[in-house]
């Protein structure tokens, strides 16, 4: 009884700390590079080191991770882009069920939407269960030649 009293304390003192961050896949950004590596490896993303990026599944989609970092190794910016491209309406399609996937999430707020000659672009806060503002998300469709489209999910950390 004693340890579910101190666990809880202990939860309940660092949840401010940890919910005050931006996130990916619930891996806090802000972060040093090689603890990023390491916990993107164990939600199953696999470096690539050749091509300096990571690559795994993410919403059932082929993806790669790209980690921005600062001056000192710590990432403070996730790239998330599917891998595989596709014709304009299967785009819009997979774009379209992530917005509202990020839109019905209670962890993220609508900023911004933006339809620029049928290119779509959304932009989100990610928010803490008290309603503060952690980082942005930005929700993209990317073109690439011909009529080949691609989504790009963007992490940045406040």
């Amino acid at each position: 009884m004693k340890r579910l009293i101190l666990y809880l304390i202990y939860v309940i003192l660092l949840s401010p700390i940890t919910l005050s961050q931006t996130t990916f896949l619930g891996i806090p950004i802000p972060n040093t590079k090689p603890e990023m590596v390491k916990k993107l490896k164990t939600n199953g993303f696999v470096e690539n080191k050749k091509e300096l990026w990571l690559e795994g599944i993410y919403e059932g989609k082929e993806s790669i991770v790209l980690l921005i970092t600062n001056d000192m190794d710590t990432v403070v910016q996730v790239d998330l882009i599917y891998k595989n491209w596709t014709d304009n309406i299967r785009a819009k399609m997979i774009f379209t069920h992530l917005y509202y996937t990020f839109q019905s999430d209670i962890y993220y707020k609508e900023i911004s939407f933006k339809d620029n000659n049928q290119m779509y672009e959304a932009l989100f806060y990610q928010v803490n269960s008290n309603g503060t503002r952690n980082g942005t998300v930005e929700l993209k469709m990317i073109h690439g030649n011909g009529n080949k489209y691609t989504i790009g999910i963007f992490f940045y950390c406040k």
